[in-house]
């Protein structure tokens, strides 16, 4: 039911519609009205509202989780350090409660008024710090990533507030895991506020036009604006949304309030020429971008300087991401909540999502050179602590900020020391960056960068696809002469014995009854007996068997005296079709046995056709024979698998080699 009122200021009539609105903004002259039950106040006049690029707008309507909502409000607030986000006020259709949809830097959170039961204590403002841990109803265990305080700058519609232009606001913003957002906030002489909730999308809010709108925004293009210390002519690529800026005539550091700039002071020459220059455009792993901003930052240790780049990208009504060089590496790193890390003290490993990274460096790096423009107030100096993390190919960097009054030792050896050392915190950021070959920022930007030649902390290892393949055809064949190993039949089909001193006849013996349709045997040898000091010379015919196709054959011979050598001249013989497949073995003193093998048969009945050669003199000498199919030969298998495994070992060498290089550039390696 809508409330109809006067303006207190200028006499033109206002109207409350929704009803839980406090206050609304007169149309006709821009004073706020509020409202303490029939009362109506002029809490003054709110300034020209600041042109973002929010999809929002006052008006539309959306739904989450099933009941539908419209926005009838926004207000505006002024970030201490200079920078500007909406607020839009969803009154809920069920008229039983109303949310806040926060929207900076491509985000949006919402969040609903969330009372504290009287058993549940929330610290006081003044007392709370950055990384403070604590347990929120609803949400449980959330942590600080955010204290400070806000100015109230503009506003539009109506809202569920009391929104008095110019007040100051503390506040803290906390984040857990899986999106989880809340903030505490404060007005001067007021309670301690609550707001519970999580990050959403556009489609997670069911508000279909501003996705259409969002489309049909035009791309926001480069504002022309004039140094006001030189005249010179520079661009503003984010106008909405930049804070500082560099003049390229004059080289001056100025400030930035929605395109108004004012000079803050000269930055001196600039040496580095930045590989991707201001204002470079390109598409790089599925997004275009535009390259704003350049920093150089350095730390020193041990008495040397160490200096790498970060370039900033924007992408119209996306959150920004960093394109960061090092050593002619790249990175491209993006926030993330700092509800999902978890970060012990002191030297202790990170995790992200569950997933464990490695602690490779603690600095306290500072700002060399300034280049373009910059959501925050960037200075020439500025200092922050460090802490990253790697899981190649990615890398999870904490990142504190401190009053910049603070001072930071820089001497050789306390870097570390001063990045360690407590200090008033009042903002701390994670960013994930994933590792970026330089031959895809020469294809996205049109550059020719330069080949790396070290080692970087997040760079995976570039042959471990190679590794992994080896690894696997080394488990294949493994797995391989296991299952034929463990398949093989090894049946036995013939096991004979063969008196080689008696000059006999020997016939091949019938064969079993039961085996079908044998063919006649081959017809009898007879062995004459050998002059006196000669080799002996007997031949020999082995009883018919049967072989099956789709197994080896494996003949292996035995002396029964092995104070006398043999020799075998051979062959297998099948019936079907007189087919020979002729062998040949020695049998030495020294082996105990010989084995010859042949590729799997043609199935059918065979013989073996045996010439042994004795030593002289030898006595009572015998051979045992015997004949099995499905012998597994580990000959083959052997060779495969030394070629495999000296392919995975080199690998691993390689990559242990890699890694070596890796963490000696880190001092917990």
């Amino acid at each position: 039911m809508s409330f109809q009122a006067t303006c207190p200021n200028c006499g033109s009539p206002v109207e409350f519609q929704a009803a839980t609105s406090l206050c609304v903004v007169c149309e006709a002259c821009d004073s706020v009205v509020g409202r303490a039950g029939d009362a109506i106040e002029n809490y003054g006049k709110v300034a020209e509202l600041v042109q973002t690029e929010s999809p929002f707008q006052v008006g539309m309507r959306g739904q989450f989780k099933g009941t539908n909502f419209e926005i009838t409000g926004r207000t505006q607030w002024r970030h201490a350090a200079g920078g500007v986000w909406d607020e839009w006020y969803a009154a809920f259709y069920d008229g039983a409660r109303w949310g806040w949809i926060a929207d900076a830097q491509g985000r949006q959170y919402l969040t609903f008024p969330k009372k504290v039961p009287e058993d549940h204590q929330l610290p006081p403002l003044e007392q709370t710090v950055v990384e403070q841990i604590i347990k929120l109803p609803t949400l449980g265990a959330m942590k600080i990533v955010e204290c400070g305080e806000a100015t109230a700058i503009a506003a539009e519609g109506e809202f569920p507030i009391a929104f008095h232009p110019g007040a100051k606001m503390r506040y803290a913003d906390l984040q857990g895991p899986a999106g989880k957002f809340a903030t505490m906030s404060q007005d001067p002489g007021s309670e301690l506020e609550l707001y519970v909730g999580k990050q959403v999308s556009l489609a997670d809010l069911g508000v279909e036009t501003a996705l259409s709108r969002e489309e049909e925004l035009p791309t926001a293009s480069a504002v022309s604006v004039s140094c006001p210390q030189c005249g010179g002519a520079l661009e503003l690529h984010a106008p909405a949304q930049t804070e500082r800026v560099t003049c390229p005539n004059c080289m001056s550091l100025l400030d930035a309030d929605q395109g108004n700039l004012a000079f803050l002071y000269k930055l001196g020459e600039v040496k580095v020429k930045p590989i991707l220059p201001i204002g470079s455009k390109g598409e790089l792993r599925g997004r275009q971008y535009t390259v704003i901003g350049f920093l150089e930052r350095f730390i020193r240790y041990n008495k040397k300087v160490y200096r790498w780049e970060e370039y900033l990208l924007y992408t119209p009504r996306q959150p920004f991401r960093w394109l960061i060089q090092n050593q002619h590496h790249w990175t491209l790193a993006e926030a993330v909540s700092a509800g999902d890390c978890q970060t012990g003290a002191g030297t202790a490993n990170a995790r992200f999502k569950g997933r464990e990274y490695r602690l490779f460096d603690i600095s306290s790096p500072k700002v060399g050179v300034v280049l373009g423009e910059f959501y925050w107030k960037v200075a020439m100096g500025e200092q922050t602590r460090a802490w990253d993390y790697v899981r190649p190919p990615l890398m999870l960097s904490r990142e504190e900020s401190v009053p910049t009054e603070q001072e930071f030792s820089t001497d050789a050896v306390s870097e570390r020391a001063s990045a360690n050392a407590p200090s008033i915190v009042s903002e701390v950021n994670y960013t994930l960056g994933e590792y970026v070959p330089h031959e895809e920022i020469d294809q996205a930007f049109q550059v020719k960068t330069r080949t790396p030649s070290s080692v970087a902390p997040n760079q995976p290892y570039p042959y471990s696809v190679s590794t992994w393949l080896a690894g696997g055809l080394l488990a294949a064949v493994l797995l391989a002469g296991a299952l034929v190993n463990v398949n093989s039949p090894r049946k036995v089909v013939l096991q004979e014995s063969f008196q080689l001193n008696e000059p006999t006849t020997v016939v091949a013996e019938a064969p079993d009854p039961n085996a079908p349709n044998l063919p006649a045997s081959p017809p009898p040898l007879v062995t004459p007996a050998a002059p006196t000091g000669l080799p002996i010379r007997t031949e020999k015919i082995s009883r018919q068997f049967m072989l099956q196709s789709g197994h080896n054959v494996a003949i292996t011979m035995k002396l029964g005296n092995r104070s006398y050598w043999a020799h075998v001249e051979g062959s297998l013989y099948r019936f079907e079709d007189q087919h020979r497949r002729p062998f040949a073995a020695g049998l030495p003193t020294y082996a105990a046995e010989q084995t010859r093998y042949f590729s799997a048969p043609r199935a059918g009945a065979y013989s073996l056709n045996l010439t042994f050669t004795q030593q002289p003199g030898s006595q009572h000498q015998s051979v045992e024979v015997e004949i099995r199919q499905g012998v597994p030969r580990a000959g083959a298998w052997l060779i495969a698998l030394s070629v495999v495994g000296m392919l995975f070992v080199g690998n691993v060498l390689g990559w242990k080699f890699f890694e070596k290089r890796r963490w000696s550039e880190s001092d917990f390696g």
